[in-house]
């Protein structure tokens, strides 16, 4: 499979004069969903990006490009419990509505919550407080927002470890 997120990196690269809008015009037309096309499981946007590892840009929409799958998880993960879960907001019904909110783009919290339940197995109102918990909501919003979990168990668990290290999980 063709790394567009590498391509793109290596793009930024050639072409310093050309806007961020004319390097990624060929992102547009590519027929796959964002978040495995620009190496960012959690579909994490951010007007203005934290200075997050391996990010090499964003689209104009917000949304981050990443140049591996495990810097892109890496991030989603620690954006999950900076601020989410160190913030009190420890359950999918807290979090998705701050996470996937009603009005940008296609969201719908409810339908979001409802999907990461069945996906989860998790209740809506159960406390995240366990290991198990969190690599299970974070698989299923990957999931969720891919439509198919699409990493590999050896990026995941690289990413969740990364992550781990970085925010020094109290679980």
């Amino acid at each position: 499979m063709i790394n567009y997120a590498q391509n793109f990196a290596q793009c930024l690269k050639k072409s310093k004069s050309s806007s961020l809008d004319s390097q990624i015009s060929h992102y547009r037309g590519l027929n796959m969903p964002l978040p495995s096309k620009n190496n960012n499981p959690f579909a994490l946007i951010q007007a203005v990006p934290s200075k997050w590892r391996g990010l090499v840009g964003k689209l104009p929409s917000g949304f981050l490009v990443f140049d591996t799958p495990v810097n892109g998880a890496r991030a989603g993960i620690i954006n999950l419990f900076n601020t989410y879960l160190f913030k009190g907001r420890d359950t999918i019904e807290k979090i998705i509505p701050i996470y996937a909110p009603a009005g940008h783009g296609s969201n719908s919290p409810k339908d979001y919550i409802n999907g990461l339940v069945k996906i989860t197995g998790l209740h809506s109102s159960e406390k995240i407080t366990t290991k198990e918990q969190i690599e299970s909501l974070c698989r299923g919003i990957v999931q969720f927002e891919e439509g198919k979990f699409w990493l590999s168990e050896k990026d995941f668990q690289n990413a969740f470890k990364l992550a781990a290290d970085h925010v020094k999980f109290p679980y």
